[in-house]
């Protein structure tokens, strides 16, 4: 039997509703339209938030294999990767997150396939000294090729791993009838893991002071986290529980958003906001801190299609929110500049992007 020439294998711990999963999605669906054949390799759980095309082979090996010895982890990720390799003459690997590259790594070994790493997040949170930068270079060291979200994002890792880096940034895909109906509604939207990295306390802050200036404005959480009974106490304790609502996970957010007055997003750092690029991409007012590593000063120019916020700084962020209320023209402008943004982050120009590299390599 003739071997099929190539094989692309993602590698994620899930699909929960997360921004690398999400991206994951995007483009195994967009790769299998080119007639690529694409498996999702899951490590931990059968768990899948977004769409995912049939024909694209969801793989998930009947054990947690995040949980299980590293060994006989890596015994079985590489029996599944021996029997994909009798049948392809290239097979590539794309692991996302740190854990899901290590394992990759050790799984692989010897047995001639292409790793690509790729950076979903901030890496300066890794650490900054000597023995930190060290284990966070070394797997990236090992791979063939590294994708990264910003320019910034790379500069963390050491110069031979910059030399084969290339950035690219997050696909979006936004049908084309989905537009920024919301100027006269009076709900704020944010979208994000309730986690710490989220900062939704900042968030809750800069609330409370627009909501005693403008009370008929709301304000609505979308997201999961370990944060939730935090979070709904401190609204409780702001007294704001008429007017701040914790809505969990939503499966149709453009809806939400196109239907919203305006986008905040007030995290402390992030790789590249799915949710910010959504926000952007369904033409409305938003405002987002201006965290590392770069993602949101790549999306957004201050002023121009949306207003960036020192992070952390909740009255800067209550100025601009109160900006957007109080200036209608203003508002107006940056959200008709804001949805270019669709050129610029199309699922073909970004998925090129990706298979521009997967050729080469």
């Amino acid at each position: 039997m003739a071997l099929i020439k190539m094989k692309i294998i993602f590698v994620v711990p899930n699909l929960s509703a997360g921004g690398a999963e999400r991206v994951i999605s995007i483009l195994a669906n967009s790769f299998l339209k080119k007639n690529i054949d694409v498996d999702i390799l899951l490590l931990k759980n059968r768990e899948v938030f977004y769409s995912i095309s049939q024909g694209v082979n969801l793989v998930y090996l009947g054990n947690d294999l995040l949980l299980i010895s590293k060994i006989k982890a890596c015994r079985i990720i590489r029996s599944y990767l021996k029997n994909e390799r009798k049948k392809y003459k290239k097979i590539l690997l794309i692991p996302f997150l740190d854990v899901s590259l290590k394992r990759v790594l050790l799984a692989s070994a010897g047995l001639r396939m292409t790793i690509i790493a790729s950076e979903r997040n901030d890496p300066y949170q890794k650490g900054n000294s000597i023995s930190d930068r060290i284990k966070a270079n070394l797997p990236y060291l090992m791979s063939s090729c590294c994708i990264f979200q910003t320019a910034d994002a790379a500069k963390y890792y050491c110069m031979a791993v910059q030399k084969k880096s290339v950035v690219i940034m997050n696909p979006l895909t936004v049908p084309a009838d989905i537009c920024w109906r919301g100027k006269e509604s009076k709900r704020i939207v944010s979208v994000g893991r309730l986690e710490p990295q989220k900062n939704q306390m900042m968030l809750l802050e800069a609330f409370e002071q627009v909501h005693d200036e403008y009370p008929e404005y709301i304000l609505e959480i979308y997201g999961e986290g370990s944060m939730r009974d935090f979070l709904q106490a401190k609204i409780k304790e702001l007294g704001l529980e008429q007017f701040v609502f914790l809505k969990g996970h939503s499966s149709n957010i453009l809806s939400v958003l196109e239907k919203s007055f305006a986008f905040v997003l007030s995290s402390d750092y992030e790789g590249m906001s799915n949710a910010l690029i959504e926000a952007l991409a369904v033409g409305m007012p938003v405002v987002t801190t201006d965290h590392p590593c770069g993602g949101a000063r790549a999306l957004v120019d201050d002023g121009i299609n949306g207003i960036l916020v020192q992070t952390g700084n909740v009255d800067e962020m209550v100025s601009a929110t109160r900006r957007i209320i109080e200036d209608t023209d203003f508002a107006a402008n940056i959200a008709e500049n804001a949805c270019q943004i669709r050129n610029l982050l199309s699922v073909d120009r970004i998925s090129d992007e990706w298979l521009k590299v997967i050729m080469r390599l």
